[in-house]
């Protein structure tokens, strides 16, 4: 009768081929997390500061920091409110200014806190809640 010889995979070479599969494994859920996380969102590149001018109806807000933004591709939001950006405003760089007007019908109210919002290109680089005041 002939004996049947069963060889396996050496001990030394299935520890290795195990934690070459893990690793291989955590790579891909690593990759899979990060590409659920959306980098963009509420971070941004951008900070600014913001007031409120219940006297003058206005929101001034000043580039703090970040690179040159061109108002064309700038929506600011007051609440779902968006706010009115003059016309010709040129591109702004940090420590530039600008004054926004509400639309007709909405009115900045002292001692009330706004939730502002600074949409460039359609995703959201900014947002701070700020108080009404004089």
């Amino acid at each position: 009768m002939r004996k049947i010889k069963c060889d396996a995979v050496s001990p030394v070479i299935a520890v290795i081929l195990l934690v070459a599969i893990t690793i291989v494994l955590a790579g891909l859920v690593t990759l899979w997390v990060f590409s659920l996380v959306d980098e963009d969102e509420g971070s941004g590149t951008y900070h600014f500061e913001a007031r409120i001018d219940t006297s003058e109806q206005e929101l001034m807000l000043t580039v703090v920091s970040g690179p040159v933004l061109d108002p064309s591709a700038m929506r600011v939001l007051v609440g779902e409110t968006e706010m009115i950006i003059p016309a010709g405003t040129g591109v702004l760089n940090a420590a530039d200014s600008i004054t926004l007007t509400p639309p007709s019908g909405f009115t900045f109210e002292v001692q009330v806190v706004y939730h502002v919002k600074v949409v460039v290109d359609n995703r959201m680089v900014w947002e701070q809640d700020v108080n009404g005041g004089p």
